[in-house]
C-alpha cells in the first residue's frame, strides 16, 4: 500500500512540474512581441509614442519616437517630430530625424519630410527635404536640396535614388561635387 502512495505522490509531482514548465514556455517574451496592437475606434491620436515599423526581413524594423501620430486607420498613419533608428539583427544601422511623415502600413513605405537627416553607422549622412523609404522594394528616394556626405566628398543635388545599403546611388538634377582636401 505504501508503494502505491509513493508512486501516486511522485506521479503528481511530475505532472505539476510539467504543467509549470508548459506555463512558463507560453509566457516567454518572444510570444508577447508577436501580438498585433488594435487601435480603439474612438482613438484619434497618440501623443509621445514609439512606433515600430517592420522592414522587409523579420530581423529588420524602424523604431521611431514620434511626438504625435494621427489619422489612424488601417491604410496610413501621420507622424510629427520624428526621431528614430533602423535596426537590423538588433543593431542600429541608420538614424533619422524629420519634422513630419506618413506611414503606408500595407505597402510598408515611410515618407518623411521637413529637415530630414539620415545618418549611417559608418559615417555617411544625407540631408533632404523629403525621404521615401521602401523596405519591400529595397530602395530609398531623397528629394529637394539633397546633400550626401560620405566623409571624403559632399554631393549636393536635387534628387537621389539608392538601395537601402547606400552602395548604389543615382543622382539626378543639378549636381555639385566637392572633394575634401582639394579646391
Amino acid at each position: 500500500m505504501q508503494k502505491k502512495q509513493w508512486f501516486m505522490i511522485l506521479g503528481s509531482i511530475i505532472i505539476i512540474i510539467v504543467l509549470i514548465m508548459i506555463g512558463f514556455s507560453v509566457l516567454k517574451p518572444g510570444h508577447l512581441e508577436d501580438r498585433t496592437v488594435v487601435v480603439p475606434k474612438n482613438q484619434e491620436e497618440f501623443i509621445g509614442i514609439e512606433v515600430k515599423i517592420p522592414g522587409k526581413e523579420p530581423n529588420q524594423f524602424w523604431e521611431l519616437k514620434v511626438a504625435k501620430m494621427t489619422d489612424l486607420n488601417y491604410e496610413q498613419g501621420c507622424l510629427t517630430k520624428i526621431e528614430g533608428k533602423y535596426i537590423i539583427d538588433q543593431v542600429p544601422q541608420y538614424f533619422v530625424k524629420a519634422d513630419s511623415g506618413t506611414v503606408l502600413w500595407k505597402q510598408n513605405i515611410i515618407t518623411l519630410s521637413g529637415n530630414v537627416v539620415l545618418n549611417t553607422i559608418d559615417g555617411k549622412k544625407i540631408t533632404m527635404e523629403t525621404l521615401q523609404w521602401d523596405s519591400d522594394n529595397n530602395n530609398l528616394n531623397a528629394q529637394g536640396k539633397v546633400s550626401y556626405d560620405d566623409g571624403s566628398s559632399i554631393i549636393n543635388t536635387e534628387k537621389v535614388s539608392a538601395d537601402l545599403d547606400l552602395k548604389k546611388l543615382v543622382f539626378a538634377g543639378m549636381t555639385n561635387v566637392k572633394v575634401r582636401g582639394k579646391k
